[in-house]
């Protein structure tokens, strides 16, 4: 009974040892095949990279030795640059690093000395005085010419134009703004979408259809307008019009004329000759003109004296805020009877 249970269990053993290999086997196979179908995206996608490399490469001018190597294209490289020193808008910065692109050339095209590419650069930039860094800036400036034709340009100083830059714009916005009274940033946003502005901006060329609140801030400072308190200024009641002036002429004729019907007396206060008068249709005796003028004051409730005498021991009273309830007080004056009145009053 004992061996039979050992038989057995050697029978179960195995069995169960055989089923444990095949699922490990299969589980290899299905690894292999992911690993397979991976590689070969892997390769799929190197391959794609290749090509577009070689791409990239068919469009490059050049590589770095061919473009060195290339003496006669140095020699009219270096024949480029003296014409592009000469021009007169390149500032001092840009001369300056054509001057050192061109003492780089002449150094490595020079059969005197066969200086690599390196060294010359190296020796280039110790003769401007410039630390080992600038070689790197020195070659790469180089390289972009001999294959771009592109100049080292800087971007020191440069000055982003905006339509205000324009002299014509900026007057004719400046004009629109100055017709309103008083004027906020959305009325300049209003005046930008304005059908007028808009046709001047297609003239010029220029599509801006609106601007927001926070530009139209920053023109009103850049066109002078400053955010204070507005001060009050003189009264202006259009005295010097054409109409007024006129109008002015015309009553100051007239004053003359009655003048000399008036009663009149001199500075000193001694009373002239009295006219005899002029007669009026329909009326019986001799009339004259009486000048009658007038006159009046306004007197504010709280209108007091800011300074005065007082003792040690007094207490300063509350005074109220503000000027109170007005009073005026008006008058007809003449120089013949003072002030008119009619009985007591």
């Amino acid at each position: 009974m004992h061996m039979e249970s050992e038989e057995g269990s050697d029978d179960n053993g195995v069995g169960d040892y055989g089923s444990q290999n095949i699922s490990e086997d299969s589980a290899e196979i299905e690894t292999n095949k992911e690993t397979h179908t991976t590689s070969k995206c892997l390769e799929d996608i190197q391959h794609e990279a290749l090509l577009a490399l070689q791409n990239i490469a068919q469009c490059t001018p050049g590589s770095t030795s061919q473009i060195l190597d290339d003496h006669p294209k140095l020699l009219e490289a270096i024949a480029q640059l003296k014409g592009e020193a000469k021009r007169g808008d390149l500032d001092v910065i840009v001369q300056a690093r054509i001057t050192a692109m061109i003492g780089l050339l002449n150094i490595h095209t020079d059969n005197n000395f066969r200086y690599s590419w390196r060294t010359a650069s190296e020796i280039m930039a110790k003769t401007l005085g410039h630390r080992t860094n600038h070689v790197q800036h020195i070659r790469k400036w180089m390289m972009d010419f001999l294959k771009w034709r592109d100049l080292p340009l800087h971007q020191f100083n440069w000055k982003h134009l905006t339509i205000l830059d324009d002299e014509d714009l900026a007057e004719e916005i400046k004009t629109c703004m100055m017709k309103g009274a008083s004027l906020k940033a959305k009325d300049i946003v209003e005046i930008v979408a304005s059908p007028q502005l808009q046709a001047i901006f297609a003239q010029k060329g220029i599509t801006k259809a609106s601007i927001s609140v926070k530009t139209a801030l920053q023109w009103l400072e850049k066109l002078g307008w400053t955010y204070r308190k507005l001060k009050n200024r003189m009264y202006l009641d259009g005295h010097k019009r054409s109409d007024v002036v006129e109008y002015r002429q015309s009553f100051v004729e007239h004053w003359m004329g009655h003048e000399q019907r008036f009663h009149q007396w001199d500075h000193d206060g001694t009373e002239l000759p009295c006219p005899n008068g002029f007669p009026v249709p329909g009326a019986i005796g001799r009339f004259r003109l009486i000048l009658v003028m007038h006159n009046e004051s306004t007197f504010f409730q709280n209108d007091e004296h800011d300074t005065g005498w007082s003792h040690a021991t007094s207490k300063a009273k509350p005074k109220a805020k503000g000027n109170g309830q007005t009073l005026m007080v008006s008058d007809f004056l003449t120089p013949d009877w003072g002030c008119l009145h009619d009985g007591d009053e």
